[in-house]
């Protein structure tokens, strides 16, 4: 990620700063929500993750869809650190203006998916800018 730092005033002696995030071989799962019945943006839609550690144990993950952050700044696609689980053993979806839930079993990780609300199946999601970055040695 570049980041443009500094410079609003004359004299500012910031620099501007690369960030490379090389996730240490956790997993992930990026989920965007289409509501149909509810708003399109699916503000206020629950997410719930359910994994499996390789222990055998499960524990869930919860998000909800929405401006979360500081002035806006968040993106309505949800993002969900799996760790090292390699897949969701159930990802259920709430609703809210249909009340309904949705519920999907054994997604694979390390993928970005769609889910519209009352489809009987999640699709990619493609993110073309989301590709590995090459490896940067240091100097």
């Amino acid at each position: 990620m570049f980041v443009e730092a500094g410079g609003a005033v004359p004299g500012d002696r910031s620099y501007n700063l690369l960030f490379q995030n090389p996730g240490h071989g956790r997993h992930w799962l990026k989920v965007k929500l289409v509501g149909t019945r509810s708003n399109r943006a699916a503000l206020g839609a629950r997410i719930k993750a359910v994994v499996r550690e390789a222990d055998g144990k499960t524990r869930s993950i919860y998000r909800t869809v929405g401006n979360n952050s500081s002035f806006g700044g968040n993106s309505l696609v949800e993002s969900i650190g799996l760790a090292d689980a390699t897949s969701i053993a159930e990802l259920e979806v709430y609703w809210p203006t249909s009340r309904t839930t949705q519920t999907f079993r054994e997604i694979a990780a390390d993928q970005a998916i769609e889910i519209t609300e009352g489809a009987a199946a999640v699709k990619p999601y493609p993110q073309p800018w989301l590709k590995k970055s090459p490896e940067i040695k240091a100097p």
